[in-house]
């Protein structure tokens, strides 16, 4: 149904692909996110002893219910569950290529769930595997996340064909908690991309002068945001909060 810009998968080797690349345990709950037409069910069912799923599409609930009766289905929009209330730690889904940003930072904020592999377009799995990034959303992901590119799916793969081609990535949250305040500094510089980070940072740090406050960082501050990678990032802003309470009371 176009209506909610669904583009089935309709290639079983690109199913089989995505199985091997999630290292599925039998004994695992997994959560899928979209169903769709259950191209992906079927296969994470049989390499897995449960499954949950989220669809929203009223008018594919009865095949999936009827076909997959061992399937755990919830109706309705994925995006106003509660992943933490599944016992999962895994994602495998084609997910709706128009949420994916929202369906992304949901995962990210559901600690239980530590490695995600999902169908996305291209050019947001290129973005996400970029050494440096080049926005707020991605800086985000790239913070908790390990991003591997896994392998590419043209459109043709899908039914009906979208216009854009897609791939498969491979998320693996990092074993370090991200320190307290980190992601409101990210999103702080990002949104004011033409500037450099000292001068993004001059109205709350007001007199601190970060050229000279650690001679050690190993960073520009008149670098802009996009120039520098995750862990540049996150070891400035470790230094950061030794001389100031801003990010981590705000």
């Amino acid at each position: 149904m176009r209506r909610l810009s669904q583009n089935f998968l309709a290639d079983p080797n690109i199913r089989d692909k995505i199985i091997q690349t999630a290292h599925i345990q039998k004994n695992e709950t997994l959560l899928e996110i979209g169903p769709g037409k259950g191209a992906l069910t079927k296969a994470l069912l049989k390499a897995s002893s449960h499954v949950i799923a989220l669809e929203k599409d009223p008018d594919l609930e009865d095949r999936l219910r009827s076909e997959f009766p061992s399937l755990e289905l919830y109706m309705g929009d994925a995006l106003e569950y509660d992943y933490t209330l599944f016992n999962v730690s895994k994602v495998v889904a084609n997910i709706p290529y128009h949420i994916t940003k929202e369906i992304l930072l949901k995962i990210e904020n559901s600690p239980n769930i530590h490695q995600a592999i999902l169908m996305v377009q291209l050019e947001v799995a290129e973005k996400l595997i970029a050494p440096l990034p080049n926005s707020y959303f991605t800086a985000h992901i790239q913070s908790s996340f390990e991003c591997k590119l896994a392998f590419k799916v043209p459109k043709k793969c899908f039914s009906p064909a979208p216009k854009v081609d897609s791939a498969v990535i491979h998320l693996t949250r990092k074993k370090d908690k991200l320190p307290p305040g980190f992601i409101n500094y990210l999103k702080l510089v990002f949104s004011r991309k033409r500037k450099t980070i000292r001068s993004s940072l001059k109205k709350q740090l007001k007199d601190l002068n970060l050229d000279t406050l650690y001679p050690d960082l190993g960073i520009n501050t008149q670098a802009r945001p996009e120039e520098l990678d995750v862990d540049s990032h996150l070891v400035f802003f470790r230094k950061l909060t030794q001389v100031s309470n801003y990010f981590t009371n705000s």
